[in-house]
């Protein structure tokens, strides 16, 4: 028949097995290959006898006759362009769903590259939360793109071309995850994985944010892959760079892959991380001491105000299924099929083939949906670092499910349409995650995605509106948390201004460069989200309003009445874009965009640009 006879297994296939476990630092037992372990040995069983168990070798990796069946599997790079293209049009339409990218990443950084901008407290030499290493890397990315676009209408470019840098990073990460995947896990699950990061809306979401959670999500997708691939420097280096650069509280989902490097390494694994944090802790001091005027580190300051000072509970909190249904919004089928795993692991034939590293690379996911559901402040980019290793573990689930299916106590007659039913599953299943995601991503753009539109209708200019002032400024009242950064302000003289609302929070005030702009610690700011009188401006000093309107929708060149306190007189629309009512719109067609009864049942406001 041609198989190798036992012996022959035994002899050479356990020694050339033995050699690969070893190069990759996977335990023996465990890896390419259906393996039977023994007391004292591992025995690579034949093909005839892998079939007798009922296991689908063409499914095997490793495997010389491996073939995915009925998912089409492509290179790194071939991944690479498809996972790019999608990022690049994730940098081009998605929305900013959180003001906290705003306020504290984009603006600052437009201040280090115009030298306007807002500043939080959390950018205050008085806390100095925030790291200005993280801040710089980015400055090095963007300030070519200034110099070359221009201040003026150029900026809004430039901030697009700043996401597309980022999504092109995240892009680089996820294929990392798809081919240690396709090598360590099988072609069809590496299918699966690269269908799920392409569709779902949550990756869609993450991957061109300007935030540290973005930055933590691709260090542990590289040390989530590294694991895979038994590439313990990388697991080292990705997770300080995680902890230490990014966001330190992501160490809690890069722990149980740490603890593998250790297991392996021993006390290599110590002096490595030593190495690894001082050269990541040492520029960052010099960095925040230069930029806050005073000896200083960031990323101590956070976890010292978050665990010891107990504020963030003043910033919103939210109930313990919160992440559960952000995540199943988000995500929909992959998030139960991902928690799934550990069901197919313990009864899927098809586990026997999985590397034994691949329980660690799912174990950031209970851990940190466990703890962070646990905290009272929620966010939904808190969820970020466990995005891609979702969707892998989705994948495996789906990959061992006709095995897993072959199982049932059925007669045997029935395996192979069992085996060929399970994949029908299989392709059904990513057809439906892709459908329900496309329309959720679909539904997030079009329904919230005025904004943008609405800034981007300001006109450029290097002279301010009003010849006799030095400034133009553009106010807005309720929707202040809805500003995409002064990157789509067109001019040098352009300002964002407060108006006073009902909301009782603290909002950021201007850098001052003339008083020594990140080096300057404004009284107004604190630490208690306590409004200051300092971060408003009086109505009368409004060139532009920004604003929402319900009812119908205002005709651009038409002139209507302002619905901003303290705003007065009749005013110019200069843009006017539709904006979801979500509390007048079913849920249904809310949170998917279904044609045609999202445009049949939702309801809508006008996001409007109001000009003096």
């Amino acid at each position: 028949s041609g198989l190798p006879s036992p012996a022959m297994v035994h002899s050479s296939g356990a020694a050339r097995a033995r050699e690969r476990a070893s190069r990759r630092g996977a335990p023996m037992g465990v890896g390419v290959g259906l393996r039977k372990a023994s007391k004292n040995k591992d025995t690579i069983l034949p093909d005839h006898h892998a079939q007798n168990l009922g296991t689908d070798v063409s499914s095997a990796p490793g495997s010389s006759s491996y073939k995915p069946k009925g998912l089409l599997s492509v290179s790194p790079w071939v991944a690479f362009l498809i996972i790019l293209v999608v990022r690049l049009m994730s940098a081009r339409f998605n929305i900013i769903p959180d003001c906290d990218e705003v306020y504290n990443f984009w603006e600052p950084l437009h201040y280090l590259l115009h030298g306007t901008g807002k500043q939080t407290w959390e950018h205050s030499p008085e806390f100095a939360l925030r790291s200005y290493l993280y801040l710089g890397l980015h400055w090095v990315l963007a300030k070519p793109l200034t110099v070359l676009l221009g201040a003026t209408s150029g900026k809004a470019s430039a901030f697009f071309a700043a996401r597309a840098a980022l999504g092109a990073c995240s892009a680089a990460c996820e294929t990392y995850l798809y081919a240690a995947t396709r090598a360590r896990v099988g072609a069809r699950a590496g299918s699966v994985l690269l269908a799920l990061l392409v569709t779902c809306t949550g990756c869609f979401a993450a991957s061109t944010t300007f935030l540290p959670s973005t930055a933590a999500m691709n260090a542990v997708t590289v040390a989530g892959a590294a694991t895979l691939f038994g590439h313990h420097h990388v697991v080292t280096g990705a997770s300080a760079l995680g902890a230490l650069l990014a966001w330190p509280f992501a160490g809690l989902a890069m722990l149980p892959l740490c603890m593998q490097v250790l297991h392996v390494w021993r006390w290599k694994a110590v002096k490595v991380g030593v190495a690894w944090a001082a050269a990541v802790l040492i520029p960052q001091g010099v960095a925040d001491a230069h930029f806050y005027g005073k000896p200083t580190l960031g990323v101590w300051n956070i976890i010292k105000y978050n665990v010891f000072g107990g504020g963030s509970h003043l910033y919103g909190t939210e109930g313990k299924f919160f992440y559960i249904k952000n995540c199943m919004l988000n995500f929909n089928l992959i998030f139960p099929l991902a928690f799934f795993l550990p069901v197919m692991i313990a009864f899927s034939k098809r586990a026997n083939q999985w590397p034994a590293t691949l329980v660690g690379t799912f174990l950031p996911l209970p851990l940190w949906l466990g703890v962070m559901s646990m905290q009272a402040h929620k966010e939904e980019r808190f969820m970020y670092v466990i995005y891609p290793l979702m969707c892998l573990a989705a994948a495996c689930t789906l990959d061992a499910l006709p095995m897993a299916l072959a199982g049932l106590p059925l007669s045997r007659k029935y395996h192979s349409k069992i085996h060929y039913h399970g994949r029908n599953i299989i392709k059904l299943t990513v057809f439906v995650v892709a459908a329900l995601s496309l329309s959720r991503t679909y539904a997030l753009i079009a329904y919230y995605g005025a904004p943008m539109a609405v800034y981007n209708s300001l006109p450029p200019s290097l002279t301010p509106f009003k010849s006799n002032a030095t400034v133009t400024t553009v106010c807005v009242g309720d929707e202040w948390y809805r500003f995409p950064s002064s990157f789509f302000l067109p001019g040098p003289h352009y300002r964002l201004g407060f108006l006073k609302t009902e909301f009782g929070g603290l909002l950021p005030t201007d850098f001052q460069a003339e008083r020594g702009g990140t080096t300057w610690a404004s009284p107004g700011l604190n630490n208690l989200n306590q409004a200051s009188d300092e971060t408003y401006v009086p109505p009368s000093e409004c060139d532009y309003v920004v604003e929402m309107q319900h009812g119908k929708q205002p005709v651009i060149g038409s002139h209507v009445e302002s619905t901003s306190p303290g705003v007065k007189g009749k005013w110019l629309v200069e843009a006017s874009v539709p904006f979801l009512n979500a509390e007048k719109s079913p849920f249904f067609t809310r949170v998917l965009y279904i044609h045609p009864l999202s445009k049949l049942k939702n309801k809508y406001s006008a996001y409007v640009l109001l000009a003096k």
